[in-house]
Order: C-alpha cells, then sequence, then structure tokens
C-alpha cells in the first residue's frame, strides 16, 4: 500500500466529528472496564462496535476500538456503532478531547500513538513499564482480533490523555461475618427461659448441632487471602467437623467450595482454635464455615454462656486481627461492619439431665428432683454399736428391762422382807438399797421409788 492510498483511506473512514461540545466525565476504571469488554472480539478496519455477548459480531479497528472506550465524543454502547470519527493521524496531530503528555506521567486509561502517514497505531495502556513491556488493550489486526496482551511499545509512541476524567472511587473489598446456630428437630431454642439463660440457645449435654458462619464480600473489589480465625469454648463445647462452602454464581446457594480441600488440618476434630484459609473472595460472594459442635458438660452456673467465636484474621493489604479479642490493622478504615471489628459469636447454655448436685440441671425450677440423690435414710434412734442400747426401753433402765429385750439380765431388787431377822430389810447383794444408782437417803424421792418396785414385785409374782 502507498503513502497516498494509506492517507486516502484514512480520509475515507474519518468521519466528520461533531464540534467540539463537552464530553462525559468518565474514570480511568470505567475506560478499562469497556476496553476489557472487547477483549476476543473481531477486527475489523473500519469498525466502531463489538458486542461482549457475541464475539464474531462485527468488530472495530485500532482507532475505533480506542474511540469507544473513552466514550467520546459521547457516551455510547458498544453495540450502538457510530461513525469513525478519529484516526491515528487525529490523535497523532490534534488534541480535541485529549492532551499530550509524557509518557512516564501514564496512567492507566491512557493511550500509546504513533502515526507516519503511511501506518499508524495506537493502544490502550494498563500496566508495567512505560517505556518498555507494557500490558496493553489493542485491537490488533484481523489475525488477532482485540486483545490484551504484553507488548513492546517502540519510543516512537506518544502517550496521551483523554480530558474530563472523574475522580476514582476507591475499589476495595468489603467484609460482614455473621452466624447462625440450626435449631434442633423437636427441641425449642430457648429450654430455659429464667435468669440469665433468657433468650439464649440452650441445648443438652451429649447433642449435637450445626454453626453457620457467613463472610460477605460486599465491596466493589475481589478480597484476597482471607483468613478466618475459630474457637470454641472447651470442656462445654466441641468442634466436631468442618467444611467450606461458596454461593459464587448462585447466590443464595451454597456448593463445597475448593478451598475445602487445600487446609493444612484435618475436618474431623480440630483444636480449640483453628485457623481456615477461605482463599479469594469475588465481588458479591458469600463463603460459608458450616461447624458441626457438640455439647460436652453442663455449664449454667459454671460458665458465662458457653460460646463459638469466629473472626477475620487477615485480608491481604486491607486487615489483620490476630486474635477474637485483639485489635484490628483496618487500612484506611475502609472495613465498617461491627465499627470495624470483623468477628462474631455465638452462646448457648448446655442443660443435662437431673443429676444430685444441688443445681436446677434441667431447668425446669425444681432441683435434685426424681430421687436422683436416693432414698433417704431413717434415724431408726437405736445405735448398732451397743454405747445406748436400750435406750427406748420403756422403763428407763440402762440395758433396757421389758418383755422383748432379748433375754437381757434385769438387775437385782431389793427385797422388802427383814430376811436376816436383824431389824432391817433391802440390805443383802444390793446393800444400801441401791437403785440403778440412786442410794438411800440419796434423795427424798427413795421411799416412794421403793414403793413402786416393790408393788411391781409382787404383781410379777402373782
Amino acid at each position: 500500500m502507498t503513502r497516498l492510498t494509506a492517507a486516502l483511506l484514512a480520509l475515507a473512514i474519518a468521519a466528520p466529528a461533531p464540534a467540539a461540545a463537552a464530553i462525559p466525565t468518565i474514570t480511568r476504571t470505567k475506560i478499562i472496564d469497556i476496553a476489557k469488554s472487547g477483549v476476543g472480539c473481531r477486527y475489523i478496519w473500519g469498525g466502531t462496535c463489538w458486542n461482549p455477548a457475541n464475539k464474531t459480531w462485527k468488530g472495530a479497528d485500532c482507532s475505533g476500538y480506542v474511540t469507544v472506550t473513552w466514550q467520546i465524543p459521547k457516551a455510547s454502547k458498544t453495540t450502538d456503532c457510530l461513525p469513525h470519527y478519529y484516526t491515528t493521524s487525529t490523535y497523532t496531530n490534534y488534541t480535541t478531547h485529549w492532551t499530550k503528555i509524557s509518557r512516564s506521567n501514564m496512567i492507566k486509561g491512557d493511550a500509546l500513538v504513533y502515526n507516519s502517514g503511511s501506518a499508524g497505531h495506537i493502544v490502550l495502556y494498563n500496566s508495567g513499564d512505560k517505556w518498555g513491556s507494557a500490558q496493553v488493550y489493542e485491537a490488533r489486526g484481523s489475525a488477532y482480533g482485540i486483545v490484551y496482551r504484553t507488548k513492546a511499545v517502540e519510543s516512537k509512541y506518544a502517550a496521551r490523555r483523554r480530558n474530563s476524567l472523574g475522580t476514582e472511587t476507591p475499589l476495595y473489598p468489603k467484609l460482614t461475618i455473621n452466624n447462625a446456630i440450626k435449631t434442633i428437630n423437636g427441641q425449642a431454642r430457648d429450654l430455659c427461659t429464667t435468669g440469665k439463660s433468657k433468650s439464649i440457645f440452650d441445648w443438652k449435654q451429649g447433642q449435637t448441632t450445626t454453626v453457620n458462619i457467613d463472610v460477605k464480600n460486599s465491596g466493589t473489589a475481589v478480597a484476597k487471602a482471607v483468613k478466618i480465625g475459630l474457637w470454641a469454648e472447651e470442656p462445654y463445647l466441641q468442634v466436631t467437623r468442618w467444611n467450606i462452602y461458596s454461593d459464587w454464581k448462585h447466590p443464595g446457594s451454597f456448593t463445597l467450595n475448593d478451598t475445602d480441600a487445600l487446609q493444612s488440618i484435618g475436618h474431623a476434630n480440630p483444636a480449640k482454635t483453628f485457623t481456615l484459609n477461605i482463599g479469594a473472595m469475588s465481588v458479591g460472594e458469600t463463603k460459608r464455615i458450616v461447624l458441626k459442635v457438640k455439647a460436652l458438660k453442663f455449664s449454667v452456673g459454671a460458665a458465662d454462656h458457653p460460646d463459638v467465636r469466629a473472626w477475620v484474621k487477615s485480608v491481604t493489604t486491607y486487615y489483620s486481627k490476630s486474635a477474637f479479642d485483639s485489635s484490628a490493622t483496618n487500612y484506611k478504615n475502609y472495613q465498617t461492619f461491627n465499627g470495624g471489628d470483623l468477628r462474631t459469636y455465638a452462646q448457648t447454655d448446655v442443660l443435662s439431665d437431673e443429676v444430685c448436685d444441688q443445681k436446677d440441671n434441667d431447668c425446669d425450677g425444681q432441683t435434685d428432683e426424681g430421687n436422683v440423690c436416693g432414698a433417704p435414710k431413717v434415724d431408726s434412734g437405736i445405735e448398732q454399736n451397743g454405747s445406748d442400747a436400750g435406750a427406748a426401753g420403756s422403763d428407763g433402765w440402762t440395758g433396757g428391762i421389758d418383755d422383748t429385750d432379748g433375754g437381757a439380765t434385769p438387775p437385782s431388787y431389793p427385797d422388802p422382807n427383814d430376811n436376816s431377822e436383824n431389824g432391817r430389810s433391802g440390805e443383802g447383794p444390793n446393800d444400801g438399797c441401791s437403785l440403778g444408782g440412786v442410794t438411800e437417803g440419796a434423795s427424798g424421792a427413795l421411799p416412794l421409788l421403793a414403793l413402786l418396785l416393790l408393788a411391781l414385785v409382787r404383781r410379777r409374782r402373782q
């Protein structure tokens, strides 16, 4: 192709541009987003449109591609197929809606162009060496189509910057973390509604339930290398298993995530405190850590609502928090959930069947009911070692004398007769008239007692 022919062709495809009115404001990020939508579409000389949903539909050449990504001279859709307003010659020699800048000052969304009269090319700069190998978007040619690649940009290329660039909205991940305890089938969530246990999830010793930890990225950028810390309050609770799920591309419907198989710890019976690396999180994605948790020990009165805890330990560049109760490093305070403290916890109370411990283990308002302490001991009033044998005797004698004494030998009683004819009665083996330790003259009640005993002896003889 001769230089004249190339010049004529350039004039043929360059439609008269509208008067230099104000162009719409656009951000660099938006420029790159439009450029990305064309990757994989066709190169068509003189073309100014493409369809991201149908890569084989029409296409664009290099200058038509940059014109649409820059949205000049007016805003348009990539499928609008506007006139071909600008060529590499226009971009090289004029400053209609752009400014000449040094290559050293380039930022993503700027352009690199050259035109020698007979040939020219223009690409969109994204990153990399501004004087050497750079990452660019370009409509490369009919054999390649629209591509994103690393290109050695020769010194003949000059830098151009679109006018009316808007202020960039910072792009960053923004995480939230929440928990949910699954209700045990056939059992109320709040079994114990008295005292401090009211409104706390209650379950019984030996039961197992599920605790879901949901981490969501509601920001504007990917969250990279997200790590989650987890802890269960032993000896009352124990995590018996964990798994990682994601709802990426199907919001609200969770499937097992590939990071589930990439952890350094086993799925069953992890330590009291452990860490899971749930990897990168796309914008809008939720990752769910499913914990199987078992109630091990009665806790009411022994612990302040044993809980399961989870916290975001780190997000590359943006956040770090070493432990549940430690302070966080929050880059530019981008994380706002819970005041920037990305953590959550699920409180419980562990009940049990009633046992003999003077506690209301099953929270029914009663203590040690159901004969859990065994039958109470009945006091018979008789010591078994003989130290107080006969204490219940009807006559009050030590050793006891009654009709059921089992053959106990009764004490000797004084004989009321004067058997020795010495003018005294009652002497003999019990000389002194000892009566259960009471001697004659020791008490004014002695005559009365003697009469009573005499009457008793006579009655027996009869």
